[in-house]
């Protein structure tokens, strides 16, 4: 079973009871955004039509690509494709609000009047996909921002951590470098408000719920 399959029935669960236990006529929708890489993204979308969407509804499954930079060399050169091409690679995980400007999903979630967006790895099969818990929890503290942490499986294992940064008394996320014998690590699970989430396009200031 693929990640994608497993997120997707995930989803699927999750609206089929929210329909039950509120006594509603039909599904409630939970759109679900995809950021492929330059790469992958028409195998993705190929894959996705293949899967017909798994019950979710083509229209309520958001395809979009991730952004790409220039690649050099430790020297700072350019390193080319080709003679007259530059190389590029993925802008990894911070070009993900850029993106979603770009591609029109920030559009497409005020259309939908979506207050809240969760975000996650691609290759975390523990995902509680929309998860009620997490997201009300956000809500209840008014959060711009939420961030999942689990136990260290060591006091030495080299993760992210959340800490505060010299006398600060706002969070940040850490390097594994630093900060060994913290106890809590994080896994790329995050929650965000959608009004915090477009203005992360050009901002990077907000308070964090941990």
């Amino acid at each position: 079973k693929s990640l994608f399959r497993l997120y997707g029935e995930r989803l699927l669960h999750l609206r089929r009871s929210v329909q039950l236990k509120m006594k509603l006529d039909e599904e409630p929708v939970i759109p679900w955004y995809i950021m492929t890489s330059p790469l992958n993204h028409d195998t993705t979308c190929s894959y996705f039509e293949q899967e017909d969407y798994f019950e979710l509804g083509k229209e309520n499954v958001f395809l979009f690509k991730q952004g790409t930079l220039p690649c050099f060399t430790e020297g700072g050169k350019f390193i080319l494709e080709n003679k007259y091409t530059v190389a590029t690679a993925p802008d990894g995980n911070g070009g993900i609000y850029n993106s979603l400007k770009n591609s029109g999903a920030f559009d497409d979630m005020q259309t939908r009047n979506i207050k809240w967006v969760q975000v996650t790895s691609v290759d975390n099969s523990l995902v509680q996909v929309a998860d009620p818990v997490f997201i009300g929890c956000c809500e209840t503290k008014k959060a711009d921002v939420g961030n999942l942490s689990c136990p260290k499986a060591a006091w030495n294992e080299k993760v992210g951590v959340v800490a505060m940064k010299g006398n600060s008394s706002h969070h940040s996320l850490q390097k594994y470098s630093h900060f060994l014998g913290l106890f809590c690590c994080v896994f790329a699970h995050n929650c965000y408000h959608c009004s915090t989430l477009c203005l992360c396009a050009t901002r990077y200031l907000f308070s964090v719920c941990s």
